[in-house]
């Protein structure tokens, strides 16, 4: 599997907005501070979004976001727990409403690498212990290195 970037660069604690759009602007302009990914992949990560939501009803409800690797220009994971629950459109059910408390955002650059980390980031979502130790991260340290250490 890819060796994706995942540092406390690209990590949010205790994020405090009101929209998804708030929250995938502030996570996708860590990525292009970088240099990670493309100037349009906001763009088109919000165009995703809005086309197939990835709200999920989790023991701590989330997020998992990502776009095209096409606008990808290393891979990179961004996370963020939320001061407020905001609202996403729930996976596979555009009509029902989730309150995420935490949101992944991928960036993936080979499209093939999309399933293996889908199901790496899988088994965590079923983890109320990890979900809790992400949500209560003190700082964009701990979480990074939580996340580091969980999905090695």
């Amino acid at each position: 599997m890819a060796n994706i970037l995942i540092n406390k660069q690209l990590m949010a604690v205790k994020l405090d907005l009101r929209t998804k759009e708030e929250v995938l602007s502030a996570l996708s302009d860590k990525l292009c501070t970088l240099d990670l990914v493309t100037e349009d992949f906001q763009k088109h990560l919000l165009e995703r979004e809005e086309s197939f939501p990835t709200g999920l009803l989790a023991s701590i409800p989330l997020a998992l976001c990502h776009t095209e690797a096409q606008y990808v220009k290393r891979g990179a994971m961004c996370a963020a727990s939320l001061l407020h629950p905001v609202e996403f459109h729930e996976m596979g059910n555009p009509d029902g409403i989730v309150k995420v408390e935490i949101v992944f955002l991928l960036a993936l650059n080979d499209p093939k690498e999309q399933v293996s980390w889908l199901k790496k980031m899988a088994s965590i979502f079923k983890d109320e212990t990890a979900l809790k130790a992400i949500k209560d991260a003190p700082s964009a340290e701990v979480l990074a290195a939580f996340l580091s250490s969980v999905l090695s």
